[in-house]
């Protein structure tokens, strides 16, 4: 057992100790605010004050971020050594860096409690975050931290044992749109094929007329391919639905009553994992999601605990909060629409914790590193290039025996513009994540 020694036993600092001994690095732990209870105990200690104590300890010195309460602006420095990088670094302490504290400030979101610049969707963009701004947004460098915490805790108590971790990989998607023309109502119907005329586009409009007459196949309607994937390689995916009778010009999926909708979300539910999608709108009202949820769970007979937010709309804590009071136990929101990397800077899930209140909830944030609509919409990438930044972030999730959660849609199979060309590189994916490094 490793015994945690520290004369301000916070919340935060319980916080970071059960996340890092419970979460990722499973270890049995105590906590002790005696110094000489600390210093008679034999065996692997950490001592989090400001100073040593016993030769026989790990020691972390300790900034003021874990002791203070409520959020303000703080100064966070950075030590850069070489490929390494370190947040507020501490030249007495074993580690040369107040390893809690840095790891609070990234995975509690402490940036986003603060004021910023919101963009068209009213979200925290990655180019305001800390890690994009000193480059490290792609790396999950919590992970990192953890596994130098681990080394250095073997190194001076080998008779520490650690659980094997392995890398996994989640394919997450997100179904704003089931079908692209199957199911939807004569009204939007008639609506795209006078789009497609005005563009002269006559092909487009006999491939509407088809698809709506049941002649061919709805394009977006991709899951038996989509699974038939998951199977190859055997993983299970989580498909998030949006579910909302309310259209406007971000929820644009088919009525909640249409047969062919609810029997997709069925056949999916058999060999895949289901949340909900909350809609856009609902973010004026937080009752609109529960009301979506209910009608999700009594299409497929078993509660829906998940979620990820449309248009990944997050604002802290209201977002959470709001979740938290209608039951939803696992959220998937956190990453960027505009790059990819990792929002939080671990790949590993956590709990949320409330910094305006200093609590820890039951609500779990499961972060995903990258989005295929991130490559088209927001980078203009090719194909080709958005595969590179796959395995850029695929090695540093394998390096650090971490959680890979990718974000897909299902329109992205279609071959439909925007996205010719582009439905081979979810199997390259795939691929990639099954590979044995």
């Amino acid at each position: 057992m490793i015994l945690i020694y520290s004369p301000s036993l916070s919340n935060r600092f319980r916080y970071i100790i059960q996340f890092i001994f419970e979460d990722v690095a499973p270890q049995d732990y105590d906590f002790c605010s005696d110094i000489q209870d600390f210093t008679n105990y034999i065996g692997p200690k950490i001592n989090y004050s400001n100073a040593r104590i016993t030769s026989e300890e790990l020691f972390i010195n300790s900034s003021e971020l874990l002791k203070s309460e409520g959020v303000s602006e703080i100064e966070v420095p950075v030590l850069k050594v070489g490929n390494e990088i370190r947040l507020f670094p501490m030249e007495e302490s074993d580690l040369k860096f107040d390893v809690f504290a840095a790891i609070f400030y990234l995975i509690s979101r402490y940036e986003e409690y603060l004021p910023f610049e919101k963009d068209k969707h009213r979200r925290f963009e990655a180019n305001q975050s800390f890690a994009y701004r000193n480059f490290f947004l792609e790396r999950p460098v919590v992970d990192e931290w953890i596994v130098l915490l681990k080394a250095e805790l073997s190194s001076k108590f080998p008779e520490l044992k650690w659980d094997l971790q392995k890398f996994r990989f989640t394919p997450t998607l997100d179904i704003d749109q089931a079908f692209k023309i199957k199911g939807k109502s004569i009204f939007r119907i008639g609506k795209q094929i006078l789009t497609s005329l005005l563009a002269f586009k006559i092909l487009k409009v006999i491939t509407i007329l088809k698809v709506y007459l049941g002649i061919e196949k709805d394009p977006f309607d991709q899951f038996d391919n989509i699974e038939a994937l998951h199977r190859k390689y055997n993983f299970i995916a989580i498909y998030f639905f949006l579910f909302s009778n309310k259209f406007n010009r971000f929820d644009i999926n088919i009525s909640t009553k249409n047969k062919e909708f609810r029997k997709r979300i069925k056949q999916v539910s058999k060999t895949a994992l289901v949340g909900i999608h909350p809609s856009y709108h609902s973010r004026y009202d937080y009752r609109i999601i529960d009301e979506e949820i209910n009608t999700l769970s009594n299409v497929l007979n078993i509660p829906i605990n998940s979620s990820r937010q449309h248009y990944l709309k997050l604002r802290f804590p209201n977002t959470y909060k709001s979740l938290i009071s209608i039951g939803i136990a696992n959220e998937y929101t956190m990453g960027y629409a505009s790059m990819p990397g990792f929002r939080a800077s671990t790949t590993h899930s956590f709990r949320f914790y409330d910094i305006k209140h200093e609590q820890v909830s039951f609500l779990r944030i499961h972060p995903f590193c990258v989005m295929d609509a991130t490559f088209i919409t927001y980078l203009k990438y090719t194909e080709e290039q958005a595969f590179d930044s796959i395995k850029v972030l695929m090695y540093n999730v394998k390096k650090v025996d971490g959680h890979f959660i990718s974000l897909w849609h299902n329109e992205s199979f279609s071959e439909q513009t925007p996205w010719v060309g582009w439905s081979g590189l979810y199997e390259k994916m795939l691929k990639l994540a099954s590979k044995e490094d």
